[in-house]
């Protein structure tokens, strides 16, 4: 500040009983000295700082872990789920991912929930290593995964898709009695894309296509991806055909 400190007060401020940084006063008004009632009064500012601190930080914190699903540590289906309507309000192309693991119950009716819980969470490090921070990753609950990727159209999240589905097949890896008990677990995969200008901005709509095209998966064989791409609605298949009569 351009100024020689001619009197400092300080105190730290604390949270928990560890210091997280201080408040100082400089430069008293018509004094070279603080007393200690300043002291005091400085201490109680600092520990009132603190405390507001402290109920601001478990706020964020309690909203940060409302948003997380508690095994997987991804995104829960409800914060997804709000996320996903604000997308298909935007006037932006998106896809969206639904995964179902196969032979789920497999292992955890020869292995236990434990083991099972320890497979979630290894699936979730796959969905979450695949996707970066291109996107965002939730489970839908159970052995389900859901995964929206702004900006990337069908080409891109099948690429995505895939990157998921070949790791779950082909690299978990869980020994039991020299066996690797994961060895035939894998997942079916539906992709679908959103077109602002082609589909209507229903979010529940897109779920139920994304939810067919990874049925669609099983029934084909499962260990597969299928992508689906919507017809354009009436009013937007008009206009692409007066732009195409144009041309």
């Amino acid at each position: 500040m351009g100024q020689v400190p001619k009197a400092v007060l300080s105190t730290p401020l604390i949270i928990k009983g560890a210091p997280i940084g201080a408040i100082q006063l400089a430069n008293r008004e018509r004094s070279t000295r603080y007393s200690q009632h300043d002291q005091e009064l400085l201490e109680i500012l600092g520990d009132y700082i603190a405390i507001n601190i402290q109920t601001a930080l478990d706020a964020k914190n309690l909203e940060e872990i409302s948003k997380r699903d508690y095994l997987t540590h991804l995104f829960n289906d409800w914060y997804f789920t709000l996320e996903l309507q604000q997308l298909v309000r935007q006037d932006q192309p998106f896809s969206l991912i639904f995964l179902d693991l196969d032979n789920f119950k497999d292992v955890n009716d020869s292995y236990g929930h434990l083991i099972g819980a320890e497979t979630l969470i290894e699936i979730g490090r796959v969905v979450r290593d695949s996707v970066g921070t291109s996107g965002m990753a939730a489970r839908f609950g159970g052995d389900e995964f859901e995964i929206a990727l702004p900006g990337v159209d069908l080409e891109g999240a099948v690429l995505v898709a895939e990157s998921i589905r070949r790791s779950i097949a082909e690299e978990l890896f869980r020994e039991i009695d020299g066996r690797n008990i994961l060895e035939d677990l894998t997942c079916s995969v539906g992709v679908v894309d959103f077109d602002p200008e082609r589909d209507k901005r229903d979010y529940k709509e897109l779920m139920q296509r994304v939810d067919q095209a990874m049925y669609e998966a099983k029934r084909k064989g499962k260990n597969q991806i299928v992508a689906l791409t919507a017809e354009p609605a009436p009013a937007a298949a008009e206009a692409l055909r007066g732009r195409s009569g144009a041309a």
